[in-house]
């Protein structure tokens, strides 16, 4: 009876046998590489000469505009230069939550 010695296939870029260890990429994007669906959207805009992001500004800054059409492209531009905040909790000791009580004190 002949023994036959199986080894496994699957060899990662360091040479080592076996599954992928945990956060260990092999194969796929590279890790910030654009995606399909995006590089043809910008190669589009390139194409026609737009730039969103120029377009919006000039929206926000021509007072002749409304107001929350002007509010709305500001809000858009900022989360672009400003990250948006997500919300904290807050322990106490021991890990308790911290949950303020609000109220209104009437004399």
């Amino acid at each position: 009876m002949d023994t036959k010695v199986v080894k496994n296939s699957r060899l990662s870029e360091a040479g080592k046998k076996g599954a992928p260890k945990k956060g260990e990429r092999r194969g796929g994007r590279q890790k910030g590489s654009l995606n399909k669906r995006t590089v043809e959207v910008i190669e589009k805009l390139e194409a026609l000469n737009c730039d969103p992001i120029k377009g919006m500004a000039k929206i926000a800054m021509n007072k002749k505009n409304p107001v929350g059409l002007r509010a709305s492209m500001y809000k858009e531009l900022a989360q672009y230069i400003a990250p948006k905040r997500r919300a904290m909790e807050m322990t106490g000791a021991g890990g308790v939550i911290f949950a303020p009580k609000i109220g209104i004190i009437r004399d």
